[in-house]
């Protein structure tokens, strides 16, 4: 059941990760979406949730954790194809356009993507938050050319007003099998 709301946590510690994950499953009524390593010692955590038990589940994450030994991230109206995204190895086909974006946190880039399909018709190709990537997130858009620019637009507006927590490129005409070696 896909509910309203997301809190994203990223740690610094393993050990920590697992301490709010059972901090917030003993105390507030939500359903964990990912629990996954990201990298050696950072670990990341997405619940869904209805929107009051998530702002009180990433508050009482906060109140236990040094702002250095956390990050959260709380997306309200979240869309389906983000919760998808996040489970999900690769989307179908490839669009007319790719949309590629490096987050410095791998939680910043599940923002991204909640951006990006918010605001603008675009797809999720792929969203990457995985090992191998030093805690980084990747994601992959496409659509229409103008369509991804105009998502890569949103997302910087939002998350990077000041160019330096991401990068990104759009590929106009992405070859047939360039998606074979996302």
């Amino acid at each position: 059941m896909l509910y309203d709301s997301l809190a994203l946590l990223e740690f610094g510690s393993h050990p920590d990760a697992h301490y709010a994950l059972n901090e917030v499953l003993l105390n507030y009524q939500v359903v964990v979406v990912l629990s996954r390593r990201i990298c050696p010692g950072r670990y990341l955590l997405v619940f869904n949730g209805k929107t009051q038990d998530i702002k009180n589940a990433l508050s009482h994450a906060q109140s236990i954790f040094d702002e250095k030994e956390i990050a959260t991230a709380f997306i309200g109206g979240v869309s389906e194809p983000t919760v998808e995204a996040l489970n999900r190895k690769k989307g179908d086909a490839l669009g007319a356009a790719l949309a590629i974006v490096e987050t410095r946190r791998a939680l910043h880039a599940i923002e991204a993507a909640d951006i990006a399909v918010e605001n603008t018709p675009v797809s999720i190709l792929k969203l990457d938050i995985g090992l191998g990537l030093f805690g980084k997130g990747v994601l992959h858009l496409t659509g229409r050319l103008a369509d991804v620019q105009t998502a890569i637009r949103h997302i910087e507006g939002e998350l990077d007003p000041d160019k330096k927590s991401m990068t990104s490129r759009v590929i106009s005409k992405p070859v047939p099998n360039l998606m074979d070696y996302l």
